[in-house]
């Protein structure tokens, strides 16, 4: 799901092809459109457009407060992902009849497409656009840098298994190593170059973390749809610090240096689900059995906890005071007052 203009963008998942917008507060039903083929993504939002893509194969550009479809363009066969907007420009990774991969740059006004560029393989995540250039990880664990007018600045293999999280000219990508207790390991990379600056010990040790013995109530709206997702951990940082959770561990570390700070565990049989929303200097997280924990990343400690008692498919999204995460096709909108300048990547 997606939050913006008062609105919640979701669709039904791979099966069906409509996308949804609900009001933010109510849950009802504001508008829905149908699109060419089925799958639709994610939607990438903007003032005046929203974006998805559908998995066979098209990108379509939507009025946000009206659902009118401006354009819808088929890019081929397969599209992985959300689309990543820059200006003017939509970004989509997606593939070929011939079974090459291409990432894709269209005009955001038109569909019209303006540049194409070849890639190893499907990506992990959308495109990350960060100071005039676009980064990604492959689901070969490669990471490219792509200018946005489509030249390739530099290509390495650290075995990524995130996207990127891009921060004081340096990337943190989670990898396929795994600490001996579950949590995967961290690569820096410098974003100029590609090269290494760090990694992690795979092997630290794990502390418990009890949590509040209490969770406070809640007043959630909820409205059904279908399906359900999980997003791989990806490290986040947040001040001098890294962040990443992976089942039921959270890492603390040293952005500059990779040092671990702090190792924590979930209480009971919680495990995290995905990459977390970011709260000013917090972070937000959902479980899979449904913990919405605000954690403050110096010490990972629980600052705040709420339980929703149903199953959480996917990562938070904060804007304008409210959490919405989805819960196998239904869609659960919240207030959460320290989100007002939250941000989810």
């Amino acid at each position: 799901a997606a939050l913006g203009h008062g609105l919640v963008y979701a669709s039904h998942g791979f099966r069906e092809r409509t996308v949804y917008a609900l009001d933010a507060k109510t849950g009802r039903s504001r508008w829905d459109v149908k699109l060419e083929d089925n799958g639709p993504s994610t939607v990438t939002l903007t003032r005046e457009r929203i974006y998805a893509c559908t998995e066979s194969c098209t990108c379509a550009a939507i009025t946000p407060r009206r659902g009118k479809k401006v354009w819808e363009r088929n890019i081929g066969p397969n599209v992985a992902g959300a689309p990543t907007v820059v200006g003017k420009r939509v970004f989509a990774a997606h593939a070929t009849e011939d079974r090459t991969t291409l990432l894709t740059a269209m005009d955001g006004k038109t569909g019209d497409v303006i540049w194409q560029r070849p890639i190893a393989q499907d990506l992990i995540g959308a495109p990350v656009h960060h100071e005039e250039r676009l980064y990604l990880t492959d689901r070969h664990g490669v990471v490219s840098c792509f200018d946005l007018d489509g030249e390739v600045r530099w290509f390495v293999n650290p075995r990524a298994s995130s996207a990127p999280w891009v921060a004081k000219g340096r990337l943190y990508l989670a990898t396929d190593v795994a600490w001996r207790k579950g949590v995967p390991a961290v690569r820096c990379l410098e974003a100029a170059t590609g090269r290494t600056v760090w990694s992690t010990d795979p092997e630290p040790s794990v502390r418990a973390e009890g949590g509040p013995d209490r969770y406070a109530s809640h007043n959630a709206v909820v409205a059904s749809l279908s399906g359900w997702a999980a997003d791989p951990p990806r490290p986040v940082v947040v001040g001098r610090r890294c962040v990443i959770a992976g089942g039921p561990h959270l890492a603390v570390l040293d952005a500059d240096s990779g040092e671990l700070e702090v190792l924590r565990r979930l209480p009971g049989n919680h495990r995290f689900h995905s990459a977390p929303a970011v709260l000013g200097k917090r972070l937000l997280f959902a479980t899979f059995r449904g913990l919405l924990l605000e954690i403050e990343p110096r010490t990972g400690t629980i600052a705040k906890a709420l339980d929703l008692r149903c199953a959480v498919t996917s990562q938070p999204v904060v804007a304008d005071g409210r959490v919405v995460v989805t819960s196998r096709g239904r869609v659960i909108s919240l207030p959460w007052p320290t989100a007002k300048k939250g941000e989810a990547y």
